[in-house]
């Protein structure tokens, strides 16, 4: 369920779905900064800050480097190397290609999805490892969540579902939603005392005109009947206006 909720890192309100914590930009700058984990070197054991597929530490790395130059050296003496430019065959679709670097394996058509895929299995190879780290972080993100209060913008933490901060603002949100409706109906001719809160999201004054936070578009219902997307809150309503009058 999409509500307002506010971010664990900058603490702005956002509009989230599911599990979400962190605003987008912090969900982005989060999702970058996991990449480097602490991992443990396969060659002498210690700990060191590595991507998924960073198997050595530092140390490690290098002495696997200069192993690596002299075995190539040694190679490239008796003609066993393969030249830049010369021709190779993919491993994974089988199809020729030409060689610009001593490590590739793939034509450049299978490439993208190969390395993609092969960072990913790294990275469910460390997830199965880790299952309790994982798991602990997950419990303290879920203790840091916070929700915006539909009536009085309290932030609060929320023990279910709800988007209400106390017993009395879920009542005034049960009254503002009753009065709302019977005023929409024509029941009665007096609006709402007071209007639910505003987080500062995009919204409009208009009946049917809404945001969509995903899409980054104004949608426009009439009667429960789809209009249209906009890109700008203007045009939805002015396109509403239209519809109207005509």
């Amino acid at each position: 369920m999409s509500r307002v909720r506010v971010c664990i890192r900058c603490g702005k309100p956002f509009d989230g779905t599911g599990e979400q914590r962190m605003c987008p930009d912090c969900r982005s700058a989060a999702k970058a900064s996991t990449v480097l984990l602490e991992r443990t070197c396969r060659a002498c054991g210690s700990g060191f800050l590595g991507g998924p597929r960073a198997w050595y530490c530092p140390d490690c790395r290098a002495e696997r480097r200069k192993k690596a130059d002299r075995e190539r050296k040694a190679r490239q003496k008796h003609g066993a190397t393969r030249k830049i430019g010369s021709t190779a065959y993919c491993s994974v679709c089988g199809k020729p290609y030409t060689v610009a670097g001593g490590a590739q394996k793939y034509c450049p058509g299978c490439a993208p999805k190969a390395i993609s895929e092969n960072i990913k299995e790294a990275s469910r190879e460390w997830a199965k490892e880790h299952k309790r780290e994982i798991y602990q972080r997950k419990q303290n993100l879920s203790a840091a969540r916070k929700y915006v209060c539909a009536y009085c913008g309290k932030a609060f933490t929320p023990k279910t579902s709800e988007s209400w901060c106390s017993e009395e603002c879920r009542r005034e949100l049960y009254r503002i939603s009753n009065a709302t409706s019977k005023y929409k109906a024509g029941v009665t001719s007096n609006p709402p005392r007071r209007e639910r809160y505003k987080s500062g999201l995009p919204q409009s004054a208009l009946p049917g005109v809404h945001y969509l936070r995903k899409q980054k578009r104004w949608e426009v219902k009439i009667a429960g009947k789809y209009i249209g997307c906009y890109k700008t809150q203007e045009e939805a309503e002015k396109a509403w206006h239209e519809l109207q009058t005509s």
